[in-house]
């Protein structure tokens, strides 16, 4: 199922016109969100990346298609996520700790700690849930879903165009729909990576803790 077979899908769920262009323009933007928001929830593209840092600056820019973080490492040991509160205090030197850590700043950005004295290219590798590339023409494909439960899209751009029809009860049957398949999606995604016994453990993280 590619792109237009998603949206034609939709419309043809929510009697929409192939000529409404502004509805096909707010199913796309929804589906594409939709899209974004399972990549993310469920690890469906994860990757992993090098960030640089530069002398005497905190802040660190993030990956362009960055949607969470799961692990930041530098130096060989996992890095600590602290609060701006936590943060403020290391500048402060009330409080400082001697691990490497990392305030969230934005969407964006880091601040890391300590502050680098020198430029290092590959300093952090960072491992992430990227966000996938919009679609925009009907070949497009959501790559990142396995292909069974890409119906799950079409269930869920249905939603929110019901919803915004005021069709309450079609708009909860099509999100009780989609639940349903989500779930499923993501024991399928859990299978896939291994799971009980014949898991594979990835090594131990080298982790500090200063408090």
């Amino acid at each position: 199922m590619n792109f237009g077979d998603i949206i034609e899908n939709i419309r043809l769920r929510c009697g929409i016109s192939a000529t409404d262009d502004r509805m096909t323009a707010y199913i796309k933007s929804m589906v594409n969100a939709e899209y974004a928001r399972l990549c993310a929830e469920y690890r469906l593209m994860d990757k992993v990346s090098s960030l640089a840092l530069v002398k005497d600056s905190a802040v660190v820019d993030l990956p362009d298609d960055w949607q969470r973080t799961h692990q930041l490492t530098r130096a060989g040991s996992v890095m600590t996520p602290v609060t701006p509160l936590e943060y403020a205090r290391f500048l402060t030197g009330a409080d400082v700790p001697s691990v490497n850590a990392y305030m969230p700043e934005s969407p964006e950005r880091i601040r890391v700690w300590p502050v680098p004295d020198e430029t290092e290219p590959q300093a952090v590798t960072i491992v992430y849930a990227a966000r996938p590339l919009q679609m925009n023409a009907d070949t497009d494909e959501p790559y990142a879903i396995p292909v069974a439960y890409r119906t799950l899209l079409a269930s869920l751009g249905a939603y929110h165009v019901l919803i915004a029809d005021g069709a309450a009860d079609l708009a909860a049957a099509a999100q009780q729909e989609a639940a349903g398949m989500e779930m499923r999606m993501a024991g399928h995604v859990v299978a896939r990576e291994g799971g009980g016994k014949d898991r594979i453990v990835p090594p131990p993280a080298m982790v500090q803790s200063w408090r």
